[in-house]
């Protein structure tokens, strides 16, 4: 009997490690390639600010950036959010939930709008390689107002 449940704890505690190994992997490369963006943005010259984490260990990938300020000076529009968060399954990372905060502002030329809802939730699924063509789009909204 001991012998087994030696066996059987390795093999769980091998399993624990590799998901482990697994989560940290997938969250690491979704808050690099948030930043990586953000960098990118910065570098063509917009105004690409948000403080990124990703939470949800051990089931989910749930990214939060804070603060997020996105703007285009050439273009001339500007979105600004306190919040903006998307979750994933750790196990399907091609399937991606996002979700709007309670109240943002987005700004185009001569027009400033604030945009609030009671919800608002995107949800995605792609193809699962590296050229992500979406399979499927919804968007859902409830108590949608937008105030100029």
């Amino acid at each position: 009997m001991g012998r087994w449940f030696g066996i059987i704890m390795g093999a769980l505690l091998l399993a624990i490690v590799a998901w482990s190994g697994w989560w940290y992997v997938g969250s690491s490369a979704q808050e690099d390639a948030v930043e990586g963006w953000l960098a990118e943005r910065r570098a063509a010259g917009w105004q690409a600010e948000a403080e990124v984490s990703v939470a949800g260990y051990p089931n989910r990938f749930d990214m939060t950036a804070e603060g997020l300020r996105l703007s285009d000076p050439e273009a001339g529009w500007a979105w600004a959010a306190p919040t903006f968060r998307t979750y994933m399954l750790s196990y399907q990372p091609h399937r991606v939930i996002a979700e709007w905060p309670g109240v943002h502002r987005l700004s185009v030329p001569g027009e400033t709008v604030e945009i609030s809802a009671g919800a608002l939730r995107a949800s995605a699924a792609f193809v699962p390689d590296t050229r992500l063509e979406l399979t499927r789009g919804v968007l859902k909204m409830r108590g949608l107002e937008m105030v100029s």
